[in-house]
């Protein structure tokens, strides 16, 4: 696994078998993209989905800060 995937996982951001999920997405994606002609939509459905994994990575991060920060189970 990827350190940076592990990071993830270890962090609590990902269950494992979302990052089983990542890593088979990643590959599909890159698997299309070393055929002998790449098509520009291969490129472009890779950034989006890089992107739309990237917000979600953040939305995460600052939910569990806030949580953090917050607890809800120690209400007075």
């Amino acid at each position: 696994m990827l350190t940076e995937l592990k990071g993830l996982a270890d962090k609590g951001l990902f269950a494992p078998p979302e990052i089983k999920q990542i890593l088979a997405r990643r590959t599909a994606f890159e698997t299309a993209l070393v055929r002998r002609i790449p098509r520009t939509t291969d490129f472009l459905r890779y950034a989006a989905y890089e992107m739309s994994l990237d917000a979600l990575h953040r939305k995460r991060a600052a939910r569990l800060r806030a949580s953090c920060f917050h607890p809800a189970h120690t209400h007075r």
